[in-house]
């Protein structure tokens, strides 16, 4: 499969590539990109070239989906579905600055990312609105880039539940990487990722129990 052929087109000029996340509870995540050119001006021209590419990633790995679509199911995170719904794979949109980014998964699991430009404020006091958490109780006070990586956790775990930001006052963080929403537990990798002159604080979590085994 030639993926750096079809779609690191140009990551120096930023109009679209991809790049990998291994290890996160042992399985490999491929993260999509598009932005940074006025061909892709808007979230809207941005989520169509990202469908395209993952349209094009799984007739490269598979030689079929010509016609999929991206939905939201039964209480878990969101995921690409053929006309005949099956889930082929699990899969989460962020957007941020001029650039929107596409994370896709395994068919089984629940997928979420969030990416920030490295430069966006964040203060303490909406995330301690939203978490209603003390962040003196967790470290003792955090830092420009460790607030948004800690709002990053906290959109991916959100979106991987298959929910809205409704539901972040029910996170708890239990060690580095570890989020709890209730009794699911989920995996959390931070990611630093430049595209250009352009440098991205992210975060990508997956659930640790597979779709099946919560609906058996």
């Amino acid at each position: 499969m030639m993926l750096e052929s079809v779609f690191e087109r140009s990551r120096d000029k930023c109009e679209t590539g991809f790049f990998l996340v291994n290890g996160l509870n042992s399985e490999e995540v491929v993260i999509f990109w598009a932005g940074g050119s006025k061909k892709f001006a808007t979230n809207k021209e941005r989520r169509k070239i990202l469908m395209d590419n993952v349209t094009n990633y799984f007739s490269e790995k598979y030689g079929v989906y010509s016609h999929i679509f991206f939905d939201i199911k039964g209480g878990f995170g969101g995921g690409f579905f053929t006309k005949s719904g099956e889930r082929i794979c699990s899969a989460s949109f962020s957007h941020s600055g001029k650039f929107s980014f596409a994370a896709i998964g395994k068919e089984d699991s629940s997928v979420g990312i969030d990416f920030e430009l490295s430069g966006r404020e964040i203060g303490n006091g909406i995330l301690t609105k939203i978490c209603e958490i003390s962040f003196h109780e967790i470290d003792g006070g955090l830092s420009s880039q460790d607030r948004i990586r800690y709002w990053t956790n906290i959109e991916a775990v959100c979106k991987a539940s298959g929910h809205g930001l409704e539901v972040s006052s029910e996170l708890f963080r239990k060690g580095k990487g570890i989020w709890y929403l209730g009794d699911r537990r989920f995996s959390v990798e931070d990611i630093e990722y430049s595209i250009g002159k352009q440098k991205f604080i992210g975060s990508i979590a997956i659930e640790e129990t597979r779709i099946q085994e919560r609906f058996a």
